[in-house]
């Protein structure tokens, strides 16, 4: 009888025995039931774990084609539109990535669509929200950590499950600093996050995965005063724009890129 070798074997994230395609990617060989792992092991791989994938940060760039028929087409042709994760197959189709576009897009986080399928086969899930936001669907967050250009990133990629599958909805790349720098230097009053990722508001939250029911949440009073915080920050920046002796176009981006950053604190997963 020849050798059992374990390496030769690989492990889902249950413990069970999944195969590994031509290209690398797992195959769970049964559905199960599964469970995110702790928001400290997902912290711990996104920030010490080697990459998922490796990206010259060309991918996907302008080039007059539409980056929703490139992505798609890519998809496609690859994965067959769907990859295997620990919840199941999920769906990267056009639906899908449309959605990803519609919430913001990039030159870096279009160069990591290439990478969605790897974060979400060898990603860890660390969150999962059943009926999320009562809206009669649940959502899965996977982390991994990428390479672009030489720098490490933390990808993100939120995936939806619906009655007719489940599919990609929206993904997020961030440069793997911001989320050191935020574990490090805890979050003083009047001062926003430095990382924008699903992960680090859990941490802020008192490391709470969002897959916990009747998550307390912050009194309107709370809310409040954080918005008139926000408010006055933004119109500060405002004032410093027109104050300025030359409304140079410096001056101007940064006014507008300070607003923006601002305000899209106001918006963390909102569809």
């Amino acid at each position: 009888m020849p050798d059992f070798k374990e390496t030769q074997h690989p492990r889902d994230d249950g413990g069970k025995f999944a195969s590994v395609n031509s290209s690398g990617m797992r195959k769970i060989t049964e559905q199960k039931e599964f469970k995110p792992v702790k928001l400290e092991e997902a912290r711990i791989f996104a920030l010490n774990g080697s990459p998922v994938s490796i990206l010259s940060g060309k991918e996907f760039q302008k080039d007059g084609v539409r980056l929703t028929d490139k992505v798609t087409r890519y998809y496609k042709e690859k994965y067959n539109g769907e990859v295997d994760s620990v919840i199941g197959k999920i769906k990267l189709d056009e639906e899908g990535v449309k959605n990803d576009i519609a919430h913001g897009i990039g030159a870096k986080k279009a160069a990591a669509f290439m990478a969605v399928p790897e974060v979400i086969n060898k990603g860890k899930l660390f969150d999962w929200q059943v009926n999320w936001k009562n809206r009669g669907y649940d959502t899965g967050v996977f982390i991994a950590p990428i390479e672009i250009d030489g720098e490490r990133y933390i990808e993100e990629v939120v995936v939806e499950k619906r009655t007719k599958g489940q599919r990609l909805y929206v993904h997020e790349v961030e440069i793997e600093r911001k989320l050191e720098d935020f574990i490090k230097t805890p979050t003083k009053e009047g001062h926003l996050p430095t990382s924008r990722l699903i992960i680090a508001e859990k941490i802020a939250n008192g490391n709470k995965t969002h897959s916990q029911e009747n998550i307390p949440q912050p009194q309107k009073e709370v809310k409040d005063e954080i918005l008139k915080e926000l408010l006055k920050l933004a119109r500060d920046k405002e004032r410093q724009a027109i104050q300025s002796p030359i409304l140079d176009s410096e001056t101007i981006r940064d006014s507008i890129k300070a607003v923006d950053d601002i305000f899209s604190k106001l918006a963390v997963r909102e569809a």
